[in-house]
C-alpha cells in the first residue's frame, strides 16, 4: 500500500497536467516490477 499509493496518485496528476495542457494521448506504461519484487528471485 505505501508503495502503491504514491505510484497511483503520480500517474493520476501526469494526466491531470496532460489534460490541462491539452494533450490528446498520452501513453502509460508499467510494470508490477516497478512496484513490487521478490527479493528471493534476484
Amino acid at each position: 500500500e505505501e508503495m502503491v499509493e504514491p505510484a497511483v496518485n503520480g500517474t493520476k496528476n501526469v494526466i491531470i497536467a496532460a489534460a490541462e495542457a491539452k494533450v490528446r494521448r498520452v501513453v502509460f506504461t508499467s510494470s508490477i516490477g516497478a512496484v513490487y519484487m521478490d527479493p528471493n528471485k534476484g
